[in-house]
């Protein structure tokens, strides 16, 4: 639902489309006609061909980009010329801290125009992440990014927007979501810091808790370097934006630490408007379903890094990424004594529901377990479980 406060904004057909939170929790620098144009592409790529090495392709009439970005005639083409020089030389990271590996690689791996066509050829290797998005992807609206007339603006947007909905960030009961960003982070995320220099990606890949801090004193581009600068000509600006034209409303706190109380950390209140509160609230309590990598870190926290990852990910499979589940699973096998093979017990534990129940006639807050739970052989069980269809974590290294 489109706030009727702006009267700029364009109706276009389709508006919806979906972007992978891969994408957009990347660290990049890039221009608003780069974002905007990125975003026509992506709302049409459910109907792009796939070439025949499986390359997507996403060709869009120039005059169809000016008329919904806007643009002057003499120097539109030269404009377009950057934009598909800045598109095709953007790369992503990504790791898979397990494996100690790690890959970078680009999005766009060309950007053509001729005959009036802007053509955008996709990396063969995000193909499938691109096109046949089912989890792990954010809702935009073309119509509202396409109106944001600040990069800064347009970028916290839709990290905002990605953060809204995983319900360990919601406030119980409300449409209200807190998501805290340090102020390191928040340079990269928005693009003020550039991470895809080498100095800072020599520092941030291969790691599962990035030090950004240390990664944006390393790198040699100092833009807006100071809180103040910061919050001048990128934060303030960008939310009133989002609080003019958007589905969400947007407020923040700062934090300080260290000597002379530097502000180290930025806490946004997310307010959910319209339609997404009326989704929200009909979202049923006995049910937490995260992000698949949010459910792999609070899982992994959640037993204080004595799993290994590949045992934590056959739990967060087993319960569909469904945070309950594996709490309550977890608060059963924390009222046991001598389980040998903690990830086969989560696992039944998970498929048959078992529940902490209060003992009877007992005061304080003792549990017992149901006398009729059967718990079996957690090692063949689990054995059965992991043969027949246990997590594998689909990285984007696969083929690379």
């Amino acid at each position: 639902m489109i706030k009727e406060k702006s009267d700029n904004i364009t109706i276009i057909d389709n508006d919806d489309y979906s972007k992978p939170n891969f994408l957009i929790s990347a660290k990049y620098k890039s221009s608003l006609m780069a974002n905007k144009v990125l975003a026509i592409s992506l709302s049409r790529l459910q109907e792009a061909e796939d070439s025949k090495d499986g390359v997507l392709i996403s060709d869009i009439k120039a005059s169809e980009i000016k008329k919904l970005v806007g643009g002057n005639q003499g120097s539109f083409y030269r404009t377009l010329e950057k934009t598909a020089r800045e598109m095709t030389g953007r790369t992503i990271g990504i790791s898979d801290p397990e494996s100690h590996m790690f890959a970078y690689t680009a999005v766009i791996t060309q950007a053509v125009y001729a005959k009036g066509i802007f053509r955008i050829e996709y990396n063969r290797h995000l193909t499938k992440y691109l096109k046949e998005i089912k989890r792990n992807f954010t809702r935009l609206k073309l119509s509202v990014m396409l109106t944001f007339q600040n990069v800064y603006a347009f970028r916290l947007y839709e990290i905002l927007k990605s953060e809204a909905y995983p319900r360990t960030y919601r406030q119980k009961g409300t449409n209200v979501y807190i998501k805290r960003f340090s102020i390191a982070e928040l340079r990269f995320l928005l693009g003020v810091a550039n991470a895809e220099l080498n100095v800072v990606q020599s520092i941030l890949s291969d790691k599962k808790n990035p030090d950004y801090e240390k990664a944006y004193e390393k790198t040699p581009e100092k833009v807006m370097d100071t809180w103040s600068d910061l919050k001048r000509y990128a934060l303030d600006p960008a939310v009133r934006e989002i609080n003019h034209i958007s589905d969400i409303s947007v407020e923040y706190t700062t934090s300080r630490s260290g000597y002379g109380g530097k502000v180290d950390h930025v806490e946004f209140k997310i307010i959910l408007n319209g339609e997404d509160e009326e989704l929200t609230d009909k979202t049923p309590d006995d049910t937490e379903i995260l992000a698949e990598d949010d459910a792999i870190d609070q899982t992994y926290e959640l037993f204080k890094g004595s799993l290994k990852m590949k045992d934590v990910r056959s739990i967060v499979k087993e319960a569909g990424c469904d945070f309950v589940k594996i709490r309550n699973a977890y608060e059963v096998l924390s009222s046991q004594h001598d389980v040998n093979n903690i990830t086969g017990f989560m696992i039944k534990a998970i498929q048959e529901g078992y529940q902490k129940v209060p003992k009877k006639n007992q005061g304080g807050n003792q549990f017992y377990l149901e006398e009729q739970a059967d718990y079996g052989d957690m090692d063949s069980f689990e054995k059965k479980i992991l043969a027949n269809g246990s997590y594998e974590q689909q990285t984007l290294m696969e083929g690379i």
